[in-house]
């Protein structure tokens, strides 16, 4: 399984206000979204690093919660991470900025505007440069590449599309902890067992004349991953699948190793974006004091004893 890689970047940027403003550019914005993304990267590392088995003595239901709680943090912050890189040349080359843009820089509340606007494909049709040389088209190389292999792709194992599930539909699955329906089954056909029939027994009614059959139980599935659907004589069908999830939940070895290689792809999407940005952003010729504060032992507090 692959590693994950350093982030060379943490401590890069200590403050926006060190850096100098050019014509035509707003850099200190920039420089603040690159600091954005370095701490929400360096938040999912801390929750990939506690996702991981070494980090545990034993493989147990405890363990399994505990590296789900790490692990569906680490993947919104992958998530996140992208989002916000898209905002650096959103800022940076003013690509916002166009004839028809209502919102004016400098106004209250301006920034925050933009900010909802930026998406990755307005970013990646603006980087477009024809120039092939410049710095745009380099970032609109990576930017491209990193999309159609870790967020656009058709597999429904991309940390994009778990994060996005979460948001919108339903809750981080882990196949290891789904709860199976064991039934005692007697006789099957071709997959499909109709197990009971469905009675409607009126309200408060003690006489067994008046029950009704209305309907009956289909049992669909293997023997340990089962969804029962309700077909009812009036034609309604109420399928199982349909309330079911844990047909399509992936394992978490395959999470993990799924934000494992988007977490090393972006820090080498990130490196192109500080090679063609942040390095041509110029600094105040000033001296710095850094008052470093005091470490702090996450072992102690999300470390499983």
């Amino acid at each position: 399984m692959e590693k994950m890689n350093e982030n060379k970047y943490i401590g890069l940027i200590i403050n926006s206000n060190m850096y100098q403003e050019t014509s035509g550019r707003d850099n200190r914005i920039a420089i603040r979204k690159f600091q954005d993304v370095i701490s929400t990267l360096t938040d999912a590392s801390s929750s990939l690093t506690y996702a991981s088995k070494e980090e545990y003595e034993k493989y147990d239901h405890e363990t399994l919660y505990v590296r789900r709680l790490h692990i569906r943090h680490a993947i919104n912050d992958l998530n996140s991470a992208l989002d916000l890189l898209c905002q650096v040349p959103w800022f940076y080359y003013r690509l916002w900025n166009t004839p028809n843009t209502e919102i004016k820089r400098n106004s209250d509340g301006w920034v925050g505007k933009i900010e909802c606007k930026c998406d990755k494909e307005k970013v990646l049709k603006k980087l477009n440069n024809p120039d092939k040389k410049s710095s745009e088209y380099k970032l609109y190389s990576a930017l491209s590449k990193f999309k159609n292999e870790y967020t656009d792709n058709k597999n429904n194992l991309t940390v994009r599309a778990l994060s996005n599930n979460m948001k919108h539909n339903k809750t981080l699955e882990i196949a290891e902890l789904c709860n199976k329906l064991k039934l005692n089954i007697f006789s099957t056909d071709a997959g499909i067992l109709k197990v009971a029939a469905i009675f409607e027994i009126p309200y408060k009614s003690s006489n067994k004349q008046d029950v009704e059959k209305v309907g009956s139980l289909v049992i669909r599935g293997a023997t340990d991953d089962k969804v029962i659907d309700f077909c009812y004589q009036n034609s309604e069908i109420f399928r199982g699948v349909d309330s079911s999830y844990n047909s399509d939940a992936f394992s978490i070895e395959e999470i993990y190793d799924c934000c494992i290689k988007y977490y090393n792809a972006f820090l080498d999407l990130l490196t192109v974006f500080i090679d063609e940005i942040y390095n041509e952003i110029p600094k105040l010729n000033m001296k710095v004091t850094i008052k470093k504060g005091e470490g702090i032992d996450l072992n102690k507090y999300l470390r499983l004893r």
